[in-house]
């Protein structure tokens, strides 16, 4: 492993640009110290890191030394020093680490963290990030246009975020620098456009923190402020959607006591200064460690969804409908710019703009702005006072925030084209456009009246409708006419997926069970004769567009898509998921409800799966095989789309 003191690196290609000054090049000096060809100024580089503490007395692993995580990180370091690639390093990490540690960070490097960005109304140009190093947001920020240095005084988390900066935005310049916090950072005055001081995923991580006065002396334009709100009703694990809600006590504890988190009104005035503007704040909802929801707190726009689902919560209506969201909100961001910096309209209406004029039609506003599982930026438009059953500027706008999503949202609109194309009868988003807007790639289709499918989980006449429609839509989807599985085609459409999850699987007996899926497809598929069919992949109930009666308005997120695969399984997920989030412990409980011909499953589930099994002619051992093995096909189907394999995930979700 590498040591954690100064680590002379070759000079990369073009030489790199002095932190400093920014005009100049940096190259060796006589003192074998990197020397800016302009300013002079000597920085050495540690661990890939530029060193600008004024005192370069040797380091040792900080933070680190004492968590259960430091030797599994810094062996990731390690290997990242060695050539490995980010993607393998980060999976073998995850799997390296226990449960929590490994959920939280995940959660911390998501690109998501970043979903605000697009509402900031400053110039794209440099930024400085103050806050943990590994945080997603910095992805986020460099894919937006923005040049982007990440300041801290851990080495060793610097030196992993550089490599994931490096691999994931390649052509956006990123620095990671390591300074004293206790000391005024090591930049001139106004040297930033931005400045974003993030708040900790745990309080727990109470390092030194730049004051905002510093911040404010460095940010020429714009600076944002993010904190967990004191007065929150709920607050995050720092695991993905492990929420806890407050009680009295509890509520009144931490409003008395909790002076780390501020209110929103003490975090305004923090934030200002004698030189800066009045704030814009927005709710990171439901909490910064794991939001979702990006709504504006002083601006009509974009504003918190409150779906049929929410509207059954009458306490939660009346405080929203009084107006206490502001204050119990979990986390915010507040925004403030430098009194004099050149105006400019938010840069989400910029690009809306943009988009409009080649639409020809008037530029809508952004109603909705979510940060999606998927790390995309998601706009959802409306044109104020239309009607949603008006399509005129109804839009969703993706702008993906990780180059994996970037591909997928690339490859969807590709496949809405094809559908739209071949396949008329299946209800689908409009695709209006992808490219590139004002620097950022972006896709746009047509927003589809109603409301998500899971906003009437649970509803029994609904979700009825719901599969009776889309086992119709489905069976609509074929491809090629039922033909004899050779072992060519097995190759193809079972080992390939089977292949793929057990390199991923990480736990010997969820891999021998996934090997006992294989067999058993095997003697069952080959030689029966079966159709192949347009697959969504994912059509999880969030995915669907419906009115309140389950009449199915359209299918979103075809991302995923695999041209002639495996008939029956998307019918199969949706009705597997639904059941899952209706209270079963895990999707493997909700699996186990479709084999044996689904006997255990409701009469309005089964009946849908017996039309379309009916439909496409469907051998008893072709369904029978599809339902053994539906654990594989949702693990190829992620495994092939995520960013990176989740730690244990096929085995969590199904007991294997």
């Amino acid at each position: 492993m590498a040591s954690s003191r100064s680590i002379r690196v070759m000079c990369p290609h073009p030489p790199p640009q002095c932190p400093v000054c920014t005009d100049g090049a940096l190259a060796f000096n006589r003192h074998s110290m990197w020397a800016c060809d302009k300013c002079a100024r000597a920085i050495e580089i540690r661990r890939s890191v530029f060193d600008m503490r004024s005192e370069r007395d040797p380091l040792a692993p900080r933070d680190l030394e004492e968590t259960p995580e430091a030797g599994a990180m810094l062996g990731a370091l390690a290997m990242l020093e060695l050539g490995t690639d980010w993607k393998s390093v980060l999976e073998e990490l995850l799997l390296e680490l226990e449960s929590g540690p490994a959920d939280e960070l995940m959660q911390l490097i998501r690109e998501g963290r970043g979903a605000w960005a697009p509402l900031l109304s400053g110039k794209v140009g440099s930024a400085l990030f103050l806050g943990d190093p590994r945080s997603g947001t910095i992805v986020a920020l460099a894919r937006l246009g923005c040049s982007v240095t990440s300041a801290d005084d851990n080495l060793e988390q610097l030196a992993f975020a550089g490599y994931r900066n490096r691999a994931l935005s390649p052509k956006n310049q990123t620095r990671v620098m390591l300074v004293d916090l206790a000391k005024p950072m090591p930049f001139a005055d106004q040297s930033f456009d931005l400045v974003v001081r993030e708040t900790p995923l745990h309080s727990r991580e109470g390092r030194a923190k730049v004051s905002l006065d510093e911040c404010r002396r460095l940010a020429s334009d714009e600076l944002v402020v993010t904190a967990n709100n004191r007065l929150s009703y709920k607050e995050s694990s720092g695991r993905r959607a492990d929420f806890r809600v407050r009680t009295p006590i509890g509520f009144i504890q931490s409003a008395l006591t909790n002076s780390d988190r501020p209110t929103l009104g003490q975090l305004r005035r923090r934030a200002l200064g004698p030189d800066f503007e009045d704030t814009r704040a927005f709710s990171l909802y439901p909490h910064s460690a794991d939001f979702t929801h990006v709504a504006a707190l002083d601006e009509p726009a974009p504003e918190l969804y409150v779906g049929p689902k929410e509207r059954k919560n009458p306490l939660k209506i009346l405080g929203y409908r009084a107006g206490l969201f502001p204050h119990l909100t979990p986390s915010f961001a507040v925004v403030t710019r430098r009194r004099g910096a050149p105006g400019s309209r938010p840069r989400i209406d910029r690009l809306l703009a943009h988009l409009a004029e080649r639409l020809y039609v008037e530029s809508p506003q952004a109603e909705y702005l979510l940060a999606t599982r998927g790390n995309n930026a998601l706009v959802m438009t409306a044109m104020p006072g239309r009607d949603e059953e008006d399509p005129t500027g109804r839009w969703i706008v993706r702008i993906p925030l990780h180059p994996t999503q970037e591909d997928r949202v690339r490859a969807e609109q590709s496949m809405l084209v094809k559908l739209e194309r071949d396949f008329a009868p299946v209800p689908i988003p409009q695709p209006l456009f992808d490219g590139v807007i004002d620097g950022v790639f972006l896709t746009c289709e047509r927003r589809l009246p109603g409301h998500s499918a899971a906003q009437f989980s649970g509803e029994p006449e609904t979700m009825a409708r719901l599969y009776r429609e889309a086992a119709d839509h489905f069976a609509a989807l074929v491809v090629s006419p039922a033909t004899e599985i050779t072992e060519t085609d097995f190759e193809q459409l079972v080992t390939a997926k089977v292949e793929l999850v057990l390199r991923h699987a990480g736990v010997p007996d969820a891999r021998s069970s996934v090997e006992r899926m294989h067999e058993l497809a095997r003697e069952h598929l080959i030689g029966r004769p079966m159709p192949r069919v347009l697959r969504h992949c994912d059509p999880r109930s969030k995915h669907i567009q419906i009115r309140p009666s389950g009449e199915v308005l359209g299918y979103y997120d075809w991302g995923s898509a695999e041209s002639a695969d495996l008939p029956l399984a998307d019918l199969l997920h949706l009705i597997v998921h639904e059941r899952f989030h209706q209270g079963l412990p895990n999707v493997g409980a909700a699996w186990q409800l479709i084999r044996n011909k689904g006997q255990a499953l409701r009469p309005e589930e089964r009946a849908p799966i017996e039309s379309y099994v009916e439909k496409l002619g469907l051998h008893p051992d072709v369904r029978y095989a599809i339902e053994e093995i539906y654990p594989v096909l949702v693990g190829a189907m992620a495994e092939k789309n995520w960013d990176y394999s989740r730690p244990r995930w096929i085995q969590n979700a199904f007991g294997l």
